[in-house]
This record gives structure tokens, C-alpha cells and sequence, in this order.
């Protein structure tokens, strides 16, 4: 009889972006509206989906590894293909893969440098905690941070305290799976008061590219409010908005 290979489907939250050799044919990827997707080498659909908790989500049961199909994509390795009358299902990871990967090209670190920025842009502490590994380590100035919890706590806090909060990262240098970023970004406290901080981050990723290490030294100084660079609505910096070189920061 012969095999089948059932859908593989992908899943991210709404306002990811696209992803890498998936057709969004005929108009292509569409920011802020619905896009379904799908990889015909693959026979892969990614769907777009509002609120989703990346940490809930999973390959499907059902989903067999025949000889035919081969699945390498994203670096994964999956167990060989059954012999006639095994039955058996491939591994569950304990999280979602993290494109894009190591090791890193000069493109792919400033690609994930961006999408680090646009999440720490988001404020979100639930949605940015998810970028790091579950066991990931900090040295954040002093303070030292261990796992997705912890993390959470941390930008929680941050970002109570730190209110109309607008970063620009930038790529230093990379090998393998590291990249060492330089950074700036600008806030007020509750009573007005505005300040803009400068630093410097090593950070080092697992094979599915969820940040295992952050290293970060920060220093920062009290501004006007017409001394303020970053003006752009809260959220993602546009993709006109300058870069650090441009302020020379």
C-alpha cells in the first residue's frame, strides 16, 4: 500500500513576517493582513495566527517520515524511515525553531539583530521571552537572569518602569553562533524625566536559534526631551527610520 504523507503546517504569531521559501503567490506577503502560505518541496502551509503562545505549539501526531520526503529543512534530523510494519512518530522538541539559524551569514545576523529590535520594540515580555532557550542565561549590567521565567519577570519590570521605550540594535561582528550587537534606546520615567542608554551584547544560539546566552553592558544618561533621536510611533522602528551609524551612537 502506498504511503501518504499527511500536511505539515506551520504556525506563527501575527506579525512575524514571512518565511523563507514559502510561496505568497499571487500578491506575495502582505504586512498586517491574512497570509497562508505553502512550501509545494515540502507540501508545508504556514498560517499566520493572532495571540498564538509559541510555547503551545507542536507537529501534528500524524505526521510519518517516509522515504519518499525527506525532511531537512531548518537542520532538523529525524529518525530513519520505518521498515514495512513498524509504526512510530518523529520526535517532540521542547520548542519551535528560531530562523534564522547558525551558523550566521553577514545577511542573517543583521536579519536576526532586526527581528531581536522589533521584539524588544513590541514591549511584550511574554512574546520576547520566547526567543531565548527555556534554561538561557543573562548577565543584564549586574544582574544575573536564568530561564524563560525569570526573563519574563525581568522585562516586566523594565518595561513598568521604563515607558515609551524605542531600541535600535545593530550588528558589531559574528562567527558561527554568535553575533556581538551594539544598541541604543530612549525612555521616560513616570514623572517625564527622558534618558537614552548605550550598550554592548554577546549573544550565543542553539542549533534551532533560540539565544542560549545574553551578555549585555549598558550605560545611560539623562536627556531633554528635545535632545530625543527616536520618534517613531511605539512599536516597530519603519524600515526608513535611520539606524544607530546614522546618529553616530
Amino acid at each position: 500500500m502506498a504511503q501518504v504523507l499527511a500536511p505539515r503546517f506551520a504556525f506563527t504569531p501575527k506579525g512575524r513576517g514571512s518565511l523563507p521559501d514559502f510561496d505568497y503567490d499571487p500578491a506575495g506577503f502582505a504586512e498586517g493582513k491574512v497570509n497562508i502560505s505553502v512550501n509545494e518541496e515540502r507540501g508545508q502551509y504556514h498560517f499566520e495566527i493572532a495571540g498564538l503562545d509559541e510555547s503551545k505549539a507542536f507537529l501534528p501526531d500524524y505526521e510519518r517520515v517516509v522515504p519518499q520526503t525527506p525532511y531537512s529543512s531548518r537542520q532538523r534530523e529525524w529518525p530513519t524511515p520505518l521498515s514495512a510494519g513498524q509504526t512510530g512518530y518523529p520526535p517532540r522538541r521542547h520548542h519551535m525553531s528560531r530562523p534564522p539559524l547558525p551558523p550566521f551569514t553577514d545577511a542573517t545576523a543583521a536579519e536576526k539583530a532586526r527581528l531581536a529590535e522589533d521584539g524588544w520594540n513590541s514591549r511584550d515580555p511574554a512574546r520576547v521571552a520566547l526567543a531565548y532557550t527555556p534554561d538561557s542565561q543573562w548577565r543584564n549590567r549586574a544582574e544575573f537572569i536564568s530561564g524563560r521565567a525569570e526573563i519574563e519577570a525581568f522585562l516586566t519590570r523594565k518595561w513598568t518602569r521604563e515607558l515609551e521605550y524605542r531600541l535600535i540594535k545593530e550588528v558589531w561582528a559574528h562567527s558561527g553562533n554568535r553575533i556581538a550587537v551594539r544598541f541604543a534606546y530612549e525612555y521616560r520615567d513616570d514623572s517625564g524625566n527622558w534618558f537614552r542608554a548605550y550598550g554592548n551584547e554577546n549573544w550565543e544560539f542553539d542549533a534551532d536559534g533560540l539565544m542560549a546566552r545574553r551578555l549585555a553592558n549598558i550605560n545611560e544618561h539623562p536627556i531633554t526631551e528635545a535632545d530625543r533621536k527616536f520618534r517613531w510611533p511605539l512599536g516597530r522602528r519603519p524600515d526608513d527610520h535611520p539606524g544607530l551609524s546614522h546618529f553616530g551612537f
